[in-house]
C-alpha cells in the first residue's frame, strides 16, 4: 500500500510551487494579450478570452493566499488527556 500522507512541508512545498507556476502562467498571459493587441494579432472574443483567464487566475491566486493567512499555524500539540487529567 502506498503512502498517501502529505507532510506540513511536503504540502508547503507543492502550494509554493503551484503559487509560482500560476504566476508565470498569469506573466505568460498578460504578455500575450498585451503584444496581440498591440500588434493587432488578436480580434475582440480572443482578447476577451485572454481577459477573463488571466482574471480567473489571479482570483485563485489571491484566494489561496486568503486561505494561507486564515489558516491558524499551531506552533504545539494540544495538550493529551492525561495532562489534562493530571492539571484537573
Amino acid at each position: 500500500m502506498v503512502d498517501t500522507k502529505v507532510t506540513g512541508k511536503e504540502d508547503d512545498s507543492k502550494r509554493e510551487e503551484a503559487l509560482a507556476d500560476l504566476r508565470r502562467l498569469t506573466h505568460v498571459i498578460l504578455d500575450n494579450l498585451e503584444e496581440g493587441s498591440r500588434n493587432r494579432l488578436l480580434d475582440a472574443k480572443e482578447i476577451r478570452l485572454l481577459a477573463a483567464t488571466v482574471n480567473r487566475s489571479i482570483r485563485l491566486y489571491l484566494r489561496t493566499l486568503e486561505k494561507d493567512r486564515a489558516k491558524p499555524r499551531r506552533k504545539r500539540k494540544s495538550p493529551s488527556r492525561e495532562e489534562v487529567a493530571v492539571e484537573g
